[in-house]
């Protein structure tokens, strides 16, 4: 299988986004996938993009968020008007809430209430997911272990995902010493201050072992929880430069 991927400009100095678009298969049988948007003058790009290079009336077979980020979800919305798209692939933060309570310090509210409150925060991907349910898009979550086209997700497994969604900024607040007791804290967008110690506390943390099928993003480096939570694709096309 042939793999094409074209990363399109996003933003500029140091506020860049991603915009990918993939081609996989052969020649004269292919499928188109893209990967994030990027901002909405990026996501209306993509769509120019596809029409100009693959046809007027070229689809997405795959859609992919690879997390909740308004550089990176925008142009979504953009994507979803202007091209079918088949399946679409993204984290909904409200969509774990039942299962992350254990890590939410808020008892009290309900499932429903909870849920409320994330949508309204999450208006970006609130309204990616009502453009595509509008449409004849199927919707799914994208965890480890997930194939989308010619890609194996290596993650995140969804109890790690889990655990990271309370820690989001817009998240509701949460219960650190139980994702601390869950070895998966890492904190609301820490201060300066906080990410030198950090820095300093990871030499020490125990965090769950990383490994070539289990992707931590762990490599020294200290990072916000969306981003940790970001989708992580490998694509095997089984010859050595068959993927440009």
């Amino acid at each position: 299988m042939n793999c094409e991927i074209e990363f399109l400009p996003v933003g500029s100095a140091s506020k860049p986004g991603d915009a990918i678009v993939v081609r996989y298969g052969e020649t004269d049988a292919y499928e188109l996938m893209t990967i994030d948007g990027g901002n909405l003058d990026s996501g209306k790009l993509v769509v120019e993009h596809v029409r100009n290079n693959f046809g007027e009336n070229a689809g997405i077979k795959h859609a992919v968020l690879t997390h909740s980020d308004a550089d990176h979800a925008s142009g979504l919305r953009e994507i979803l008007d202007g091209l079918p798209v088949e399946n679409l692939w993204l984290h909904m933060p409200w969509g774990v809430v039942s299962e992350a309570r254990k890590y939410l310090a808020d008892t009290k509210s309900s499932d429903d209430e909870l849920t409320r409150k994330i949508v309204r925060e999450y208006d970006i991907i609130a309204e990616i997911v009502t453009k595509a349910s509008k449409k004849t898009t199927k919707i799914y979550m994208p965890f480890a272990g997930h194939t989308i086209g010619p890609f194996q997700v290596l993650s995140p497994y969804k109890s790690f995902y889990t655990a990271l969604m309370p820690q989001f900024d817009r998240t509701p607040d949460p219960d650190q010493a139980a994702i601390a007791a869950a070895q998966m804290w890492i904190g609301k967008q820490p201060s300066f201050i906080k990410v030198v110690a950090d820095k300093v506390a990871a030499k020490v943390q125990k965090w769950i072992e990383e490994t070539w099928a289990k992707e931590r993003l762990k490599d020294g480096g200290v990072t916000n929880p969306s981003n940790e939570s970001s989708v992580i694709l490998y694509g095997d096309f089984g010859i050595p430069g068959a993927c440009s």
